[in-house]
């Protein structure tokens, strides 16, 4: 018997006593509104877009069914819950340092195995609140093992905790299974339609929704800490010198300022924009920009100081290797110093860029796979667009 189905039977024994008792508690704690959908067939790959880090539960909550989880290996980084996580879900691992070809096979083997898998599409919570990039690859999959599909959208749970926010707002958050496509249907789909469908299917932009809604969303400090995803000053253009208090953003470079409102808007009179989708586009452009304009490839276009340099060892283990290291941005590399030491590698090198939280940068080097954290707010998105722009590519 694999290993899949002996964890199967255990988790769907443990959920099948536990979901009952713990959904409604989480339902309340979290303000979800729940629409109950049990499948009529398996197994499924289900895929759902991605606002808060409780979405797993929100989907939990919707959908009465066991699944496997796809986790970023983030999450796993504790010991004790990493252990705890594996006993009660038995989670598929996306490990950071591995080719792609590794979860995608995971989940593979799981779905023909006869056990469903639930993957948020977007791969990391939303920066913007408008669903980002899905990958082409999850329509393979579920063509390739034959299995239906179940498209889940959640809405309302961005602005409920904006990527960059330090405290939950009061607010409500809505859950809804949009189509349960068929093992009958997805054969009678091209994997364009299959990709298609998830798309249409899982796209929101948390602003239109609330723009038709007008929920509000409560928080003692609304705007604090938005410079975890805000870094493109819309006066002066300039990067990375944005800071927050309260309910308002400044600039450090000139006279900026914007305040933010219960119902998620920002409002200045030097912006023609009141959200973070349209802010975002706008700020990914100068990005783009100040790697064009750059002449000197020596010259520090961004840095950031005070920052945790950690290091991922071979077991999953994170350790602390400087809380005083450095991150530089150049015209086609990156940087990181730290304890007497440094790495420096070209754009076209990385392995690897993304990241996980509010702010912790994850960079995967041939030397080192490392998780750089910030003591004070810093957008990692600022690196994460310019190594891909470097790649020529630009984030979506």
């Amino acid at each position: 018997m694999s290993k899949n189905v002996k964890s199967y039977r255990r988790v769907k024994f443990l959920w099948k006593y536990l979901a009952p008792v713990l959904i409604p508690l989480f339902d309340r704690l979290f303000g979800f509104h729940r629409t109950v959908y049990k499948p009529v067939e398996e197994p499924f790959l289900l895929v759902s877009n991605h606002t808060d880090g409780a979405d797993p539960g929100f989907v939990l909550s919707d959908v009465r069914a066991y699944f496997r989880f796809v986790s970023s290996d983030h999450v796993m980084e504790k010991p004790f819950q990493r252990h705890l996580l594996h006993f009660i879900g038995d989670p598929i691992i996306n490990h950071q340092k591995n080719s792609s070809d590794v979860v995608y096979n995971d989940m593979l083997e799981t779905l023909k195995s006869g056990i469903n898998v639930q993957l948020m599409a977007e791969a990391r919570v939303t920066d913007s609140g408008q669903t980002g990039y899905i990958s082409r690859r999850n329509a393979t999959l579920v063509k390739e093992a034959g299995c239906g599909f179940i498209t889940h959208r959640i809405t309302g749970g961005y602005l409920t905790i904006p990527r960059w926010a330090d405290e939950r707002r009061k607010g409500p958050v809505f859950g809804e299974v949009v189509h349960h496509y068929t093992k009958a249907e997805v054969a009678q789909m091209t994997e364009d339609e299959v990709y298609e469908a998830m798309c249409r299917d899982l796209y929101v932009n948390a602003y239109d929704e609330n723009r038709k809604a007008m929920h509000k969303y409560i928080a003692k400090d609304p705007a604090q800490s938005a410079e975890y995803v805000v870094y493109g000053c819309p006066k002066c253009g300039t990067v990375g010198k944005l800071h927050t208090k309260h309910d308002r953003m400044f600039c450090d470079c000139c006279d900026f300022e914007a305040t933010v409102d219960d119902y998620g808007f920002w409002h200045s009179k030097d912006m023609a924009w009141d959200n973070i989708p349209e802010w975002n586009e706008y700020q990914k452009q100068l990005i783009y920009d100040l790697i064009d304009g750059a002449t000197d490839p020596d010259e520090v276009l961004v840095e950031h100081d005070g920052q945790l340099v950690y290091t991922m060892d071979d077991k999953g283990d994170v350790h602390l290797a400087d809380e005083n290291g450095v991150l530089r941005l150049y015209k086609d590399s990156v940087e990181v110093l730290w304890d007497g030491k440094r790495v420096r590698v070209k754009g076209t090198d990385v392995k690897k860029v993304s990241y996980s939280s509010k702010g912790t940068l994850i960079l995967v080097t041939e030397e080192r796979d490392f998780r750089i954290k910030t003591k004070v707010p810093r957008a990692p998105n600022i690196y994460v667009v310019a190594i891909r722009y470097m790649n020529g590519k630009k984030s979506v």
